[in-house]
């Protein structure tokens, strides 16, 4: 059994990088186990917060950063905003 990632999307800020993709579990049968927005540390590269879960995987170089704000597109045509 073994799990990786494969990453769409990743956007860079002062302080922390944020990372989207999804995961698939057992190298295989290559199962897809669900999508993931990852924030880790630019500095130290600890995770900043718990990596959140998402509806559906995300589209190839699609997230933003603006106004204190993430914006990140997704395959089914959602586009998500998170932050302030």
């Amino acid at each position: 059994h073994i799990e990786w990632a494969r990453v769409t999307a990743m956007a860079v800020s002062g302080n922390a990088a944020y990372v989207a993709g999804y995961i698939s579990n057992g190298w295989q049968n290559n199962k897809y186990d669900g999508s993931v927005l990852w924030i880790k540390s630019t500095a130290t590269g600890k995770t900043l917060q718990p990596p959140t879960r998402l509806p559906c995987p995300p589209c190839y170089d699609a997230l933003a950063l603006g106004g204190g704000r993430l914006y990140m597109t997704l395959t089914d045509g959602t586009l998500m905003c998170l932050g302030r």
